[in-house]
């Protein structure tokens, strides 16, 4: 009888022991858990910062700090900017006589965008009406194609890619003329429709309308710096074709046709 106690007792204190060991080691596998998530989110701030220190911080105008392929810079209040891939171009082209001289072609990814960039280029990514009309979207009214529109949306999340034209206008008329460089323009099957409504981005050659005639007019001998922006919403395959359109030049007064506008193909 004796020995059968002592047997229960033994049960009893291995069972204490067993329990206690169990609450012990998930006590501990919970501290390691939150050690390493410490630890992790650590190593995540200490990166950030040491990506701060590396990487050269610019108020405005980016990209233009990106020469290599690889480069990387941080806009204030906008984003970080990675040169993905860069085309030296150089070249003249010429619609009767207007000069366009088309300077670089950049791929360029955008990360760790702030909040109001992110809010500003969700604006650019419906896709013009040109674009849905030529994808078979069935409209009776401009109400139709608002809503088509608005439903041909995306959101940018953490990370966006854009393409980045930089060129350069001159009017060699003996008058003022209204144009301008790029209407529609395709980057390998990367194809813009509507470059005036796609083009985030402001410069000297914006223009004020969809239509040569509510253009701001060049006076003869002027040239002007360009850049078009346009988003891209996964990062696009490696290309050597380019293509785009330009509009008809038309006389500064009357808005009557001086030279139609063309098509020019580029291999990169």
């Amino acid at each position: 009888m004796r020995i059968t106690k002592k047997r229960v007792l033994f049960i009893i204190l291995l069972c204490i022991v067993i329990i206690f060991s169990l609450l012990f080691l998930k006590k501990e596998k919970k501290t390691n858990h939150i050690q390493s998530d410490t630890v992790h989110a650590k190593k995540e701030k200490r990166n950030q910062q040491q990506m701060n220190e590396t990487i050269s911080t610019v108020d405005s105008n980016g990209s233009s700090y990106l020469q290599k392929e690889g480069d990387k810079v941080i806009e204030k209040n906008w984003a970080q900017l990675e040169l993905i891939k860069k085309h030296q171009v150089n070249k003249d082209f010429f619609v009767g006589n207007m000069t366009i001289h088309l300077h670089t072609i950049k791929i360029i990814k955008l990360n760790h965008i702030k909040k109001e960039a992110k809010n500003i280029l969700n604006d650019y990514t419906a896709s013009s009406f040109n674009t849905l009309i030529k994808e078979g979207v069935e409209f009776e009214n401009i109400g139709d194609l608002y809503e088509a529109q608005s439903k041909s949306m995306w959101t940018i999340e953490n990370e966006v890619y854009y393409i980045e034209i930089n060129y350069t206008i001159t009017n060699h008329y003996d008058r003022e003329v209204q144009f301008f460089s790029f209407l529609t323009l395709q980057y390998g099957d990367l194809l813009y429709d509507d470059v005036p409504f796609s083009n985030f981005n402001l410069s000297e050659d914006t223009f004020m309308g969809s239509s040569a005639s509510s253009r701001i007019d060049y006076p003869s001998g002027q040239t002007r710096e360009g850049k078009i922006c346009l988003l891209i919403k996964n990062k696009p395959p490696v290309t050597n074709k380019f293509t785009f359109t330009t509009d008809d030049v038309l006389d500064g007064i009357t808005h009557e046709l001086i030279d139609k506008k063309k098509t020019v193909q580029i291999k990169l």
